[in-house]
């Protein structure tokens, strides 16, 4: 059974265990990671390096790094642990809040332009 198939069994238990208490996106990112944490580890593909050299696809050339529409070097950089995202993490608002608790709002000193 492939990674999708797992994670979609693992959530539809997970949604029937637990019902309306929890979201659907925090179910579906539990499901993940309980895929995750039973697979085998995923090996990185050794003739990356080897056509590419080590360098990140960020580096590369364009027409290099761009031949099978890139989705090869963005997969394997995602494997590494690169955030392929600009998404806000999930709990960046609470963070935020509790910084503000913290330090107080922030504000940026007025300078006189004259």
């Amino acid at each position: 059974m492939n990674r999708p198939s797992q994670i979609r069994e693992v959530y539809l238990e997970l949604r029937r265990i637990f019902g309306g208490q929890l979201n659907a996106g925090e179910v579906l990112r539990l499901a993940a990671l309980i895929v995750k944490a039973y697979r085998e580890p995923e090996t990185l593909d050794p003739t990356f390096d080897d056509e590419y050299g080590r360098l990140p696809f960020v580096a590369l050339e364009l027409d290099t790094a761009m031949e099978d529409g890139g989705w090869r070097i963005l997969e394997y950089e995602g494997r590494r642990g690169m955030a392929l995202t600009d998404d806000l993490p999930d709990n960046y608002f609470a963070v935020e809040a509790r910084i503000r608790g913290f330090v107080g709002q922030t504000q940026w000193p007025r300078i006189a332009m004259d």
